[in-house]
């Protein structure tokens, strides 16, 4: 009699399917390595010292706080980019407007009279301006005493001669004082918004002097 042997082929299959790592700081991983640690804890007690209802709440308390900050630290990760969501879309209002920026250059273009200013962060009893070109001053303003805050300056494009000055860019250098004491303030300056941006420097208006600032910066809006 002839046999007749039936070979059925077994199928091994093999989970290829990646696993994700757990992260061993997670809430969850803490929790659960926390949990497990605290039912040995209560499995090899010493029963003439059992564990303290008051010391279990705290640790629980523990465990909950870790949770807590995690959920906190989504929730302003949430706020911030809603933040900046915002103020990109109010920035953009500014595309094409002229704004007041402090700077340390000013630019004549076409013959135009430039808005120009000062920034003071306080009080000062000597404020000077000049206006320099090719390492000259051209012109110079004598402010004298100012309280804080933003001076502006009428500079109709003419040297101190009353002459217009050729377009171009000029350094506007400011020197403050009070009592002597040196004052850090900086000069204003007209220029185009040509284009915003946002980044890991939150949102900044792109001007077509070639500079970036932020929208908090801006003096004044034409």
């Amino acid at each position: 009699m002839n046999g007749k042997s039936s070979t059925s082929g077994a199928t091994s299959t093999n989970d290829t399917s990646a696993t994700t790592p757990v992260d061993p700081n997670s809430p969850a991983a803490l929790q659960s390595n926390f949990m497990t640690m605290l039912i040995a804890q209560m499995k090899y007690q010493d029963p003439t010292q059992p564990m303290d209802s008051s010391q279990m709440t705290s640790q629980l308390a523990q465990i909950d706080s870790v949770q807590g900050i995690s959920q906190l630290n989504a929730t302003m990760s949430s706020m911030v980019s809603a933040m900046q969501s915002s103020q990109t879309f109010q920035a953009a209002s500014l595309v094409g407007k002229q704004v007041v920026v402090p700077s340390g250059t000013v630019s004549i273009a076409s013959g135009t009279s430039p808005n120009i200013g000062v920034q003071l962060p306080s009080s000062a009893d000597s404020v000077q301006v000049s206006i320099v070109r090719n390492g000259q001053s051209i012109k110079s303003f004598n402010l004298g005493t100012q309280a804080a805050g933003n001076i502006p300056i009428t500079w109709d494009g003419t040297d101190s001669n009353g002459v217009k000055v050729p377009d171009g860019t000029y350094v506007m250098q400011v020197q403050a004082s009070l009592a002597g004491k040196v004052i850090n303030a900086s000069g204003l300056s007209t220029a185009t918004v040509q284009s915003i941006s946002s980044g890991s420097n939150g949102v900044l208006l792109n001007l077509n002097n070639k500079s970036s600032v932020s929208p908090s910066s801006v003096a004044q809006i034409f």
